[in-house]
C-alpha cells in the first residue's frame, strides 16, 4: 500500500514538473519571439537626408515694351549651383520658341538682350528655366503658360505728325532759299540797270574831249 502511494506521489510530481517546464518553455519561446520582432530600438530616430536647395528664379516682367528700344531681360537666381539659366522666347504668331543661354554676372544675376529690330508683332512670349543637362531644376513660366509682354509700336498718328513737321520745315527752308535767290537776282538787275543809265553819258563825253584835243 505504501509503495503504491509513493508511486502515485512520484508520478504526480513528475507530471507537474513536466507541465511547469513545458509552460516555461512556451513562455520563453514567446518571449524570444517578441524580442526577435522588436529587436530595434523604437526610440532611435532615423538619420534625415540632407536638404537639397533648388534654384529660385526672381524676375519682374514688364507689362509692355517699346518696339524701338532693346529689351533687357534680367533675373536673379538664388542657389543656382551647377544649373544653367536658359530663356525661351517667341513673337506673336510663332509656335516655336527660340532657345538661348542667359549671360550670368555677379551674385547670380542673369540677363539676356533682345534687339529692337527683332521686336516684331504685338506680343512677346518667354519663360526661364534653370537646368543641368536634361533635368529642369526650376522654371518661371512654361511653354504652355509663358510670360506675355505687349509690344508697343509708334502710332500712325505720331508718324504722320513727324512727317508733317518735317515737310513744313523743308518748305520753310525751300522758301528761304527761293527768297534769297530772288533777292540776289533783283540786286543784279538793279546793278545792271544802273550801268545802262550811265553808259550813254560816257559815250557823249568822249567825242567832245576828242574835238578839244584837235
Amino acid at each position: 500500500m505504501m509503495n503504491k502511494l509513493f508511486r502515485t506521489i512520484l508520478a504526480t510530481t513528475l507530471i507537474t514538473g513536466l507541465m511547469a517546464g513545458s509552460a516555461w518553455a512556451v513562455k520563453a519561446a514567446d518571449s524570444g519571439h517578441d524580442r526577435a520582432e522588436h529587436s530595434y530600438d523604437r526610440h532611435k530616430q532615423e538619420q534625415a537626408a540632407p536638404e537639397v536647395l533648388l534654384p529660385e528664379i526672381i524676375h519682374n516682367p514688364p507689362l509692355q515694351i517699346s518696339s524701338t528700344e532693346d529689351f533687357n531681360i534680367n533675373a536673379k537666381i538664388n542657389n543656382i549651383g551647377l544649373g544653367i539659366p536658359i530663356i525661351y522666347y517667341r513673337f506673336d504668331g510663332n509656335k516655336n520658341y527660340f532657345k538661348r543661354a542667359m549671360h550670368g554676372t555677379k551674385e547670380s544675376n542673369c540677363e539676356f538682350k533682345i534687339l529692337s529690330a527683332a521686336l516684331t508683332g504685338d506680343q512677346l512670349d518667354y519663360y526661364i528655366e534653370v537646368a543641368t543637362g536634361s533635368e529642369v531644376l526650376a522654371t518661371l513660366g512654361s511653354q504652355d503658360n509663358p510670360i506675355k509682354v505687349r509690344i508697343i509700336a509708334p502710332k500712325h498718328n505720331t508718324v504722320i505728325l513727324y512727317l508733317a513737321i518735317g515737310t513744313a520745315i523743308a518748305g520753310l527752308i525751300a522758301r528761304a532759299a527761293i527768297s534769297s535767290i530772288k533777292k540776289a537776282k533783283a540786286i543784279k538787275a538793279k546793278e545792271k540797270a544802273q550801268e545802262l543809265k550811265t553808259a550813254p553819258a560816257r559815250k557823249k563825253r568822249q567825242p567832245q574831249l576828242s574835238a578839244r584835243a584837235r
